[in-house]
């Protein structure tokens, strides 16, 4: 299958849209339609579905959806390898971050590489740790700071960090010293990211606790102001914890739990000549940072 198909394709995917997708690559919407339906042809199946809303994955889309992008990441890779023996430096980076704390030394990094390598262009990615290590999976990620998962990856670590618990002033549970993990079936509980896979989720999956959910928000700072307002109680890293404001009290958690947070990327054999070239950059030419 040829790869440049598997590119447009996933396009179409990602914009939702044919016009979309040919608007963004040059194409015309009609030698998009070409190419889609040559792909399908060589699938044997109807890949996507059409309405007036756009279009969406098949379930048999679904299911060979990995093997499309395998191709198309491939297919980069050998384009930028040609351009590299050529003496011409492209690509595409991209770079994320779960933990807004390490935006500013990822910036510095991108800054600095950029111009050593002005021909690589750079993307920033955002998500949860378990979303970002499945980008870095699936190729669509390169050097993404987030908590420690298992993968095709690899992980350099940065920092043990602890979770803890948000508790309202109002709250006489503010003035234990530590928060009891059961506690969370009690409480109010602010659910951040709800339906995610998250440290949160994992820890609560690991000692079987349901939370007490009375809010749900997808969003760190909405969560500890509806905790700051007295709404409830919520769970959070301490990097993050520690700058919330005196209307709250940050407790740690009982028993303890810890999660390493560090940067993951892809594996020697997979990674692309431009993520190599920006990891190298990161791990040897500057200081990592101290939080």
């Amino acid at each position: 299958m040829d790869t440049e198909k598997c590119r447009v394709f996933l396009k179409v995917l990602e914009v939702g849209s044919l016009t979309g997708a040919a608007e963004m690559l040059g194409y015309t919407v009609s030698g998009v339609s070409r190419l889609v339906a040559s792909i399908e042809k060589e699938a044997g199946t109807p890949l996507l579905i059409r309405n007036r809303d756009g279009v969406r994955a098949t379930a048999e889309c679904e299911m060979l959806l990995r093997s499309i992008r395998e191709m198309a990441y491939w297919g980069e890779r050998f384009e930028h390898r040609v351009r590299s023996i050529h003496g011409i430096e492209t690509g595409l980076v991209v770079a994320g971050s779960s933990y807004d704390a390490y935006y500013p030394w990822l910036s510095r990094l991108i800054s600095g590489f950029s111009a050593l390598h002005p021909g690589i262009e750079m993307r920033i990615l955002e998500g949860t740790s378990s979303e970002l290590a499945e980008k870095v999976d699936s190729h669509e990620g390169d050097f993404c700071i987030c908590s420690e998962r298992k993968g095709h990856h690899r992980f350099l670590p940065l920092v043990e960090d602890e979770l803890v618990a948000i508790v309202p002033r109002s709250n006489p549970v503010s003035e234990w010293k530590d928060f009891p993990l059961r506690q969370f079936e009690k409480e109010p509980f602010i659910d951040i990211y709800p339906g995610k896979e998250t440290d949160n989720s994992r820890t609560f999956a690991k000692y079987h606790i349901q939370p007490n959910v009375r809010y749900s928000t997808m969003d760190r700072f909405a969560g500890y102001s509806m905790a700051e307002a007295g709404l409830g109680v919520c769970m959070e890293n301490r990097l993050i914890a520690r700058r919330y404001g005196r209307e709250v009290a940050v407790l740690p958690l009982r028993p303890r739990q810890t999660v390493r947070i560090g940067v993951v990327y892809p594996e020697k054999d997979v990674i692309s000549p431009a993520a190599e070239a920006f990891v190298r950059y990161a791990l040897e030419e500057t200081e990592r940072p101290v939080l």
